[in-house]
């Protein structure tokens, strides 16, 4: 089983995306924000790592980045309403654009095994 942390500050959005990567067989460790994420990440613990874009304090951009230093092989993607441009560390990291279909993050999540 795929163990995928999944950042979302928007409760009902976290909620959504959990429930539908649960029903498909993943086991999501669920964050509110970055700062909440990052004392729950460590490398090796999840095979997939969802965050949202825009969030208050630590936003998933740099929390991208700060799992990239530390794990540069950990399989990652980010998600916003408003995509950023990414540096070069992290230009092989897909982004979603919200809204956007459970099946296009599967597909991501799925490919990037």
């Amino acid at each position: 089983m795929k163990t995928i942390l999944l950042v979302e500050d928007d409760a009902a959005l976290r909620e959504c995306y959990e429930t539908s990567l649960t029903l498909r067989g993943y086991r999501v460790t669920a964050a509110r924000d970055g700062a909440e994420a990052w004392g729950i990440y460590g490398p090796g613990k999840f095979d997939f790592v969802l965050t949202d874009y825009q969030m208050p304090g630590k936003n998933g951009y740099r929390l991208l980045l700060d799992i990239w230093y530390m794990n540069p092989a950990q399989r990652m993607a980010l998600m916003s309403g408003d995509p950023p441009v990414l540096r070069a560390e992290l230009s092989d990291v897909p982004v979603l654009e919200k809204p956007f279909k459970i099946e296009e993050l599967l597909t991501i999540i799925e490919e990037s095994a």
